[in-house]
């Protein structure tokens, strides 16, 4: 439901149902735990959160865009409608196989314990994504310009999203090791490796405007062919590579498939489209945020305050 206010350029929603979401499942999931209901108790809460963030949004919806709702229905071209909802129907289970076949795998070829160590680095990454994930709300953008306009647009969007990302990603990746020693515990800093790597697939959050490029031009088949590949690539490149070196295999090899995948639509929307990255609007920032993360590497830390001082100060 968020996907019809940000058609309209109300991203309100995406705060509204964060808001809900996080704080009806913790509250829900800390309630049915305290009743004594464990594992089931936690699925609950989860499903309590999900119901409980629909509702606030249709409520949202009801409000403020009741004629939209019920209004005179017009007609629409149906056949476009399930092509369109087709490829992303798709696209979302090769997506979903993409994101979790890494940790199959580990739990397949390693110790259960190593699929504990690879998560915990995955979660924290995803949750640093989350906050600097910019395609999400471009896709009303990109639906009103067309030409020139669409890349002036672009080239924009890409400098400043390489100024957040480029220093969130290195940032986190040096101080992989002090924020698990300080979230989970000692016990967990064999993850700290695994976060390094992974921290890279912030790049991927914040500069993947592909999809929603493609989408807002109505050729959502492309990513699902580039999504489709990268999970096979996934799939192999995490085989090798599990075998030879565990988790921080698997860690390579998610940041390669992510990376080809980004390239390959980069490359697609360059001949589609005639949007280009330029290339200084990635290495000026790269190199800055490498020499960053070097210093920081190099100067060491005290604890993760510091390590989170540091960073922000050679940001």
């Amino acid at each position: 439901m968020n996907s019809i206010f940000n058609a309209f350029n109300d991203f309100r929603a995406n705060l509204v149902r964060a808001l809900v979401y996080e704080v009806s499942r913790v509250s829900l999931i800390f309630i049915f735990l305290y009743l004594g209901l464990s594992v089931v108790g936690a699925l609950l809460g989860f499903v309590g959160a999900s119901l409980l963030s629909f509702l606030a949004l249709l409520a949202m919806l009801l409000a403020r865009m009741r004629n939209f709702v019920f209004g005179k229905a017009k007609q629409v071209d149906w056949k476009r409608i399930v092509r369109f909802t087709g490829y992303l129907t798709v696209g979302s289970i090769s997506w979903t196989v993409f994101a979790y076949v890494d940790s199959v795998m580990i739990g397949i070829f390693l110790p259960s314990e190593e699929v504990g160590f690879y998560r915990t680095a995955y979660n924290i990454v995803n949750a640093v994504a989350g906050i600097v994930a910019l395609p999400g709300v471009l896709f009303p953008v990109f639906v009103q310009l067309e030409g020139r306009d669409l890349t002036r647009a672009f080239d924009r969007i890409l400098r400043y999203a390489s100024i957040i990302a480029f220093p969130c990603s290195f940032g986190l990746g040096v101080i992989a090791e002090p924020l698990i020693r300080f979230v989970y515990g000692s016990e967990y800093l064999p993850a700290s490796g695994v976060m390094a790597v992974l921290s890279l697939l912030i790049l991927r959050s914040a500069l993947g405007f592909w999809g929603a490029l493609f989408s807002s031009k109505e050729m959502p088949e492309y990513p699902v062919y580039a999504t489709f590949v990268g999970m096979i690539l996934n799939i192999v490149l995490n085989y090798l590579l599990i075998l030879k070196m565990g988790i921080l295999g698997a860690a390579i090899a998610t940041v390669i498939s992510n990376g080809v995948v980004w390239f390959v639509l980069a490359i697609l929307s360059s001949r589609f489209f005639g949007v280009a990255v330029r290339a200084s609007y990635i290495l000026k920032p790269m190199l800055s945020a490498s020499i960053m993360a070097g210093l920081l590497y190099y100067a060491g830390f005290a604890s993760l305050v510091d390590a989170i001082f540091k960073v922000l100060r050679g940001w």
